[in-house]
């Protein structure tokens, strides 16, 4: 079984949210939003400092 790291899992989900067609609902969400998946829930946060950057 082979895990992933968080740069590929991360790449994954751009790739697959980038086919996914806007919804109405995320029509007013910043273009610096980032969607925060963690076990307890998910989340939308918006900054304009890149949590992932190393």
């Amino acid at each position: 079984q082979r895990r992933f790291s968080l740069r590929e899992l991360a790449d994954a989900i751009e790739e697959i949210l980038a086919e996914v067609e806007p919804a109405p609902l995320l029509a007013d969400v910043a273009p610096n939003t980032f969607l925060v998946l963690r076990a307890d829930g998910t989340f939308l946060h918006t900054s304009n400092n890149n949590p992932f950057k190393q």
